[in-house]
């Protein structure tokens, strides 16, 4: 992983040179979704939009591709979801009641963040912008953790050049998977996604593609 634009300004973004990641920590979150276009305030996903109620962590070594499920939590906080949740993601209300608040799911991705390490996501923007970035700002933290989240490498396998050459646009995880040849069963569960993500990123390390990009491993947006 050796990008050309190391300590470089693009598009708004700090590119860095990575000679060799020490592992690749593939990560999903599950939210309680958004409203409606014109949804009235009962409709209102709360405690706001896009709260996230699940996230699991699979890594991948750097060098050998093993994949090995490392992290995954519940997470306490959302009082309402929208339909499309609650019809496509197996997590419920009642299951959350039983999971770790915010602030203790940042500490824990934290601790797991080594020197070396890149965090991946299918779609990172969504997942670290907004999943940790805005729900931390909306509930007023910023701590040590976030900002070792927040500031640790990242690779985005929705919008990096490998993908974007091959299908022309960002694909969905069920294409990317089948590109790859990895099994996608049960998605919308985070515990899947991860895993099925981790095994394309392995798949990837294992046919020298992708995950050795030119100019796609970049420092916090």
């Amino acid at each position: 992983l050796c990008p050309d634009f190391c300590g470089r300004q693009m598009n708004g973004r700090r590119y860095i040179r990575i000679h060799k990641a020490m592992k690749y920590l593939c990560l999903d979150f599950e939210t309680n979704g958004f409203p409606k276009k014109g949804a009235v305030p009962s409709e209102y996903t709360l405690p706001f939009s896009s709260y996230p109620i699940q996230l699991s962590i699979h890594s991948v070594d750097g060098t050998t591709g093993e994949v090995e499920h490392v992290y995954t939590t519940l997470i306490k906080g959302a009082t309402r979801f929208n339909p499309w949740v609650v019809e496509n993601v197996p997590v419920t209300l009642e299951d959350i009641a039983t999971g770790k608040n915010f602030p203790e799911v940042l500490e824990d991705m934290a601790a797991l963040i080594e020197p070396g390490d890149v965090l991946v996501a299918h779609n990172i923007q969504f997942d670290l912008g907004t999943a940790v970035s805005r729900t931390a700002q909306r509930l007023g933290i910023d701590s040590a953790a976030l900002r070792t989240i927040m500031e640790a490498p990242r690779f985005c396998t929705y919008r990096c050049a490998y993908v974007k050459a091959v299908f022309g646009k960002g694909p969905n995880m069920k294409k990317l998977c089948e590109h790859f040849q990895v099994t996608l069963d049960n998605a919308h569960d985070a515990r899947v996604d991860s895993k099925a993500l981790a095994e394309c990123v392995s798949q990837a390390i294992f046919r020298g593609v992708m995950m050795n990009p030119t100019h796609d491993i970049m420092s916090s947006e």
